[in-house]
């Protein structure tokens, strides 16, 4: 059987615009990518593992392909999973991966506030960092991009790498887009008009249970997904989704205090020399 598999993914890093390049990436012509734009397919740690479903599983997230000449997904588990690199290596060895990175300590910032919007209840920040508690231990390991990609690095030639930066894209969007175009070998965006939006705006839920227990699940997602009829499964994550965005209101949450950006920048001088030092690229307006 030939299965459908993706020409470029998108793993990472989570809250560094990846939602927004999917999102711009799907409304070009020659690029097909799926409803959903996490299967998560190659992970295999972490509370949500599907790999072991096979990839009959996993060709439902690409129903109503229809002959695009590249398919991609992002999904931002194949970052720091350990096995994602392998695996994505075992089945498409020829793959292209782009990467968009954000200053580690504001994305881990991020990560904080997006468990809340999920419907998590969690101490303030401060108190989380300076007990090490697993939660912010564990995005503090989401933002060492220099074990993450050394990782890809010795699979996958540096041809097939793209790394891009947050800064970059908020700056100049059609630039950073187009360059993504380009090493997609696809013709560029040559009006940006349809490309200011906000594609994942801070919001809190309106009910932390609904948004915990159903909208947020992804265990619950993957099992309702590899249930139903595939001829179910668009017209019903077109209904979750509008549902889920529906039942957040807006929030934005406060700037990091000086007493923890300064501990983190310590805890973080290391891995970014690290990451400079590997990809040849200066990072020092991290710090």
């Amino acid at each position: 059987m030939e299965y459908i598999l993706p020409t470029f993914l998108i793993p990472g890093a989570a809250k560094s615009g990846t939602t927004y390049l999917a999102k711009i990436l799907s409304s070009h012509p020659d690029v097909f990518m799926p409803l959903f734009k996490e299967p998560w397919f190659f992970c295999t740690s972490g509370t949500l593992v599907v790999y072991h479903k096979g990839l009959d599983y996993y060709q439902r997230f690409f129903i109503g392909y229809g002959g695009q000449k590249h398919i991609g997904e992002a999904s931002m588990g194949y970052m720091c999973d350990p096995d994602s690199p392998r695996l994505i290596h075992r089945h498409i060895p020829n793959i292209k991966l782009i990467f968009i990175l954000r200053n580690p300590i504001d994305r881990l910032y991020s990560g904080y506030w997006e468990q809340i919007k999920q419907g998590r209840r969690l101490l303030d920040f401060n108190t989380l960092l300076f007990n090490r508690d697993e939660t912010i231990e564990r995005e503090i390991y989401i933002s060492r991009y220099d074990i993450h990609l050394k990782r890809y690095c010795e699979l996958f030639s540096r041809k097939q790498i793209l790394i891009l930066l947050h800064d970059d894209l908020k700056r100049n969007h059609i630039g950073v887009i187009n360059t993504i175009l380009s090493f997609l070998e696809l013709q560029p965006f040559l009006d940006e008009t349809n490309l200011n939006f906000i594609a994942n705006p801070s919001t809190v839920p309106r009910s932390r249970t609904l948004s915990n227990l159903i909208f947020y699940n992804k265990k619950l997602f993957h099992f309702i997904w590899g249930t139903l009829p595939p001829r179910l499964n668009v017209p019903l994550g077109k209904t979750a989704m509008f549902l889920r965005n529906y039942l957040q209101k807006p929030f934005k949450y406060p700037d990091m205090d000086e007493e923890a950006r300064g501990y983190l920048l310590e805890k973080f001088r290391e891995p970014i020399s690290n990451l400079s030092s590997m990809l040849k690229r200066d990072f020092s307006h991290w710090h």
